[in-house]
């Protein structure tokens, strides 16, 4: 009978020990490192990165001129840090398109600080001037998810892109345009519509788009270094941040951790789940879909990623299983992004690892 009690309290200690020691484990691991004002470089000893993946990515990226810089950050540190010619990581660039998601991202921190009640909420609550247009009928029904999906119905293509830019009202130019089909049904990409959720943003929040940034996401991330461009009064939503790649790449490690910054929430939650959701094909950059101002892909194997594209190669891919993010400045005229494609299946994802 003794016998049998210490068995009994040695298993239960055993698994006493067990426990707090796999708690202990699983707390370690979920520890995530933010960044301050820089980046955490990691140790060459500690990254795994086979020779001739390695290799292979330097060659490639010399025979592409193009290609001005290539930031990698795996697990929150720095484990790439490539720059052609005198471009660098921590010079200002124009990202161009990219812009359109981190006004994303902005609409989630005003739907998370009550100035907005949802993406579902309609633009007519705060762009009433769309009752004396044409076709109010069907503008009343337009919401900020289909602003945020690019599938608003609103006639557009390339030359409107470019016209937009010479219009005094913006607000006029984009909503008077007839509908070619039901809001919420096709996709047609439409930088105007994100200028509109950029006024949508600054109405909302009584502040400008600039200030609304600075006070709930770049102050918060330490981001010093950047400027946003204006068209007439408003800042531009389609386009106009300025800023480093390692900055940009803040901005991805606070979408990768679901919207949590240094255990402070900053988005709803759900929200970069939602954002990254497929509500539209992807054939306008060869991906699996578009979601809110996010493009979507799928890496063999079922592994997803999701990025920003911004016009002549500006990027910022996030891969969440991989806890990576790769940033991309250049000068590609074609905007041609299988390159970018091609770097990430051939030599990062499934190939870059830190241990310890």
């Amino acid at each position: 009978m003794k016998k049998a009690l210490g068995v009994v309290l040695l298993l239960g200690l055993i698994l006493i020990v067990s426990y707090y020691s796999f708690a202990n484990k699983a707390s370690s691991t979920e520890e995530i490192s933010y960044p301050e004002e820089t980046w955490e470089v990691a140790n060459e000893e500690e990254v795994v990165f086979p020779p001739e993946r390695e290799n292979g990515l330097y060659h490639a990226l010399e025979k592409r001129p193009e290609i001005h810089t290539m930031l990698v950050i795996k697990e929150g540190k720095v484990v790439v840090d490539y720059g052609h010619g005198l471009n660098s990581n921590d010079t200002i660039y124009s990202v161009n398109s990219v812009t359109k998601s981190v006004i994303s991202i902005l609409m989630g921190m005003a739907i998370h600080n009550g100035h907005i009640e949802s993406a579902n909420q309609p633009i007519e609550d705060f762009i009433p001037e769309i009752s004396n247009m044409e076709n109010y009928e069907t503008l009343k029904t337009l919401t900020i998810k289909d602003l945020l999906t690019m599938r608003s119905g609103l006639r557009w293509n390339k030359d409107f892109e470019i016209a937009r830019f010479g219009q005094k009202d913006i607000i006029d130019y984009v909503l008077n345009k007839p509908f070619v089909q039901e809001p919420d049904t096709l996709f047609t990409y439409n930088s105007g519509t994100t200028d509109i959720i950029a006024i949508i943003l600054e109405r909302a929040t009584g502040q400008t788009l600039l200030d609304f940034a600075e006070e709930n996401l770049f102050s918060r991330l330490k981001i010093s270094n950047y400027q946003w461009e204006m068209h007439g009064e408003h800042y531009e939503g389609g386009r106009g941040l300025h800023i480093p790649p390692y900055d940009l790449a803040k901005i991805g490690y606070l979408m990768q951790h679901d919207g949590i910054w240094k255990e402070e929430r900053v988005l709803p939650e759900g929200w970069v789940e939602e954002s990254t959701e497929i509500y539209s094909d992807g054939r306008y950059l060869y991906t699996d879909g578009y979601g809110y101002q996010w493009w979507i892909g799928k890496y063999e194997g079922g592994k997803e990623y999701f990025f920003g594209a911004g016009d002549k190669g500006q990027t910022i891919f996030i891969v969440p299983e991989e806890d990576l993010i790769v940033v991309f400045t250049a000068r590609i005229l074609d905007n041609d992004y299988s390159i970018y494609y091609a770097l990430l299946r051939n030599y990062l994802i499934d190939y870059i690892e830190l241990e310890g």
